[in-house]
């Protein structure tokens, strides 16, 4: 039980914040009334973080994949897996805050071992700044997303998620959205029509007008390559015979869709997972799995030849180009600036500066995700 003086303190601090935000709530509901709504989501979100951080675990699990499915406000736009994240972040801060003052408990934060190197990329980031050819917007890109994404997905997640039921509920929620996309996409082979057969392929498609990922196919890729792992991982540790078949189902469904958006980067991601997944769990018994690892291949050598015919066509080879050119204009932004860079966040306005790029394939588009 904490102390009489304990708990003024805690009053103290608590009074002091809500005069602050009661302040900061009539100030913007005077001036900024979309900036009021926007603030009083944030503040129920948070409160109710708090009573239960996992719920924004959860949150964000269910809306990883749908990065164009935005909250804009004003020239911000803030997808809501952001929303669910910031949230997320300032509930921890509050309960480590009230852990303590009142419970005189110190919150334990799950720091990565790479921490350090992690700050100093950080730290030459802010110094390779003041070379970009406009220093807010290499500024704002430190915050969002390198800066928010370690604090967020690196320290914060792991932070709440403490016990292997957590985890595993939340990767089962990243099945759930994972499943949903992978339908979605394969159901964007008879949705979207093409000039021919040959190209078509696993894309988003227009929902009442409406992308809910975004338009390029790297994005169900994405969702795929990410989301293999967690399902062996789900199928690895099942207990009953016919859970195991069915998040079995889940891995063939998830590796079919991602080789059917013929993202050659999805491809060589799946051939890499195999490879290590083969290293870690089969590689001891290579002569009992060679009949099996035969019958894959000739069970998928009909998608390997449509990729090898998919990639002949001069809109792929026309991308290749494209990948070289960029390639070039890096390799001449980091000989301008060999030691520290040119300033985070910066690469698309060089691109947009070089005029045969210009010329040759139009405004440069961010749309190649992390797969």
């Amino acid at each position: 039980m904490p102390s009489r003086s304990t708990r003024f303190r805690a009053f103290q601090l608590t009074a002091i914040i809500a005069c602050v935000l009661a302040v900061s709530v009539v100030l913007m509901t005077i001036t900024f009334p979309l900036t009021f709504v926007f603030g009083l989501c944030v503040v129920l979100l948070t409160s109710l973080f708090v009573w239960n951080p996992m719920i924004a675990i959860y949150g964000m699990a269910l809306t990883y994949p749908y990065l164009n499915t935005e909250i804009v406000f004003g020239s911000f736009n803030v997808p809501i897996v952001d929303i669910f994240g910031l949230c997320s972040v300032l509930a921890l801060g509050i309960r480590t805050t009230l852990n303590y003052f009142v419970y005189n408990k110190a919150q334990r934060f799950a720091v990565p071992p790479g921490w350090v190197l992690w700050l100093t990329f950080l730290g030459v980031g802010l110094l390779s700044a003041q070379d970009a050819l406009v220093f807010v917007d290499s500024i704002k890109y430190i915050a969002r997303p390198l800066a928010f994404f370690f604090i967020v997905f690196v320290i914060s997640v792991p932070s709440i998620v403490r016990t292997e039921q957590a985890l595993r509920t939340t990767i089962m929620l990243m099945m759930v959205t994972s499943l949903l996309v992978a339908v979605y996409g394969f159901l964007g082979l008879f949705f979207v029509d093409t000039p021919s057969l040959l190209q078509r392929r696993a894309i988003p498609f227009s929902l009442f007008g409406y992308y809910p990922l975004g338009t390029n196919h790297n994005l169900i890729a994405d969702v795929m390559v990410t989301s293999l792992p967690l399902a062996w991982y789900l199928w690895s540790t099942a207990r009953d015979r016919l859970s195991r078949r069915l998040f079995l189902l889940v891995m063939i469904f998830l590796t079919v869709v991602g080789l059917l958006t013929f993202s050659r980067t999805a491809w060589l991601a799946c051939i890499l997972e195999s490879i290590v997944l083969w290293r870690i769990s089969y590689a001891h018994m290579a002569r009992r799995m060679l009949p099996l690892l035969i019958s894959i291949v000739l069970a998928a050598s009909p998608l390997i030849i449509y990729m090898f015919i998919f990639i002949q066509q001069a809109e792929i080879k026309s991308s290749n180009v494209n990948r070289i050119m960029l390639g070039e204009i890096a390799l001449d932004m980091w000989r301008e600036h060999p030691y520290i860079g040119a300033g985070p966040g910066t690469f698309i306005s060089y691109v947009e500066r070089n005029s045969i790029y210009m010329k040759d394939f139009g405004s440069p588009l961010d749309a190649h995700s992390v797969v």
